[in-house]
């Protein structure tokens, strides 16, 4: 058994794991900067564990606080991620022995429950995890709208929307630009990948939202929404084609008796920007 120690500050071997394991050798990322702001902050809300063998660094994940994305900023809720065990390290248990102390010192923390997100669902479910994501994804398709839109790129004279090219947008890491559209108090966060723009987060009324999407958006784009969102509803009165599916990522672990991960799903409002 290895000790698992937690710092505020980051090693800057996990950060460059991180930058091997989930983007050089994926061929895409911009900067860790760019994809986590955060990462390299010292703050109380963000803890990092790690695993060493002499000076060896061996595996290292964040905690980050998250509870903002909980209705009424409750429970308290943490985020797991960027899970890493170096190549020849891997197979001897350590991400286990990282998951472990991180849950202990999560509950010990005041924590309610632990989310994360993952495409290996079996390795965290022997922990105690239990997939449960109100996440959509998938194809909007505008029938009025001009296929020579394109949101980066945008007449920021037009409409009256403004266009702001953000630094702060927490690009997913998947993608390479992103842009916040504005109009009046509408706001919506466009990401783009190799396959052109989408739809991450909103802001302001759903009729608002509406119209800047009908303005700014091109004929077909893609969306990341949440169950019950009012947005994908008026869409659909306005005639266009949504062909969203249900995501299967977010897994959650209950630290407290009075959330099951059901009801801790129910409560979250997390976005894809909010993921690590």
């Amino acid at each position: 058994m290895n000790l698992v120690s937690f710092s505020t500050t980051p090693d800057p071997r996990f950060l460059d794991l991180v930058w091997d394991e989930f983007f050089r050798a994926r061929n895409r990322g911009c900067s860790l900067r760019a994809h986590f702001p955060w990462i390299a902050d010292s703050s109380a809300s963000t803890l990092y564990a790690r695993i060493e063998e002499g000076s060896e660094f061996i595996s290292g994940l964040v905690m980050k606080d998250g509870t903002y994305c909980m209705r009424g900023r409750f429970p308290r809720v943490a985020l797991i991620g960027l899970v890493c065990v170096r190549p020849q390290y891997r197979g001897r248990g350590f991400s286990r022995e990282l998951l472990t102390a991180a849950i202990e010192r999560a509950r010990g923390d005041g924590y309610d429950a632990l989310t994360l997100w993952t495409g290996k669902p079996q390795v965290y479910e022997r922990l105690g995890f239990q997939l449960e994501d109100r996440s959509l994804f998938g194809w909007v398709v505008n029938p009025d709208a001009s296929d020579g839109v394109d949101p980066f790129v945008y007449d920021c004279s037009c409409d009256g929307t403004v266009c702001e090219k953000s630094m702060n947008i927490a690009l997913p890491p998947f993608a390479s630009a992103g842009v916040i559209l504005r109009n009046g108090n509408a706001a919506a966060t466009i990401v783009a990948d190799n396959v052109g723009p989408i739809l991450a987060e909103t802001g302001g009324e759903a009729d608002d939202v509406v119209e800047l999407l009908g303005s700014a958006m091109p004929r077909r784009w893609r969306m990341n929404a949440l169950m019950g969102d009012p947005i994908l509803s008026l869409l659909r009165h306005k005639g266009w084609q949504i062909e969203l599916e249900q995501v299967h990522l977010q897994m959650w672990i209950s630290l407290s008796e009075e959330f099951a991960p059901k009801v801790l799903a129910d409560l979250g409002r997390f976005t894809v920007l909010d993921r690590i």
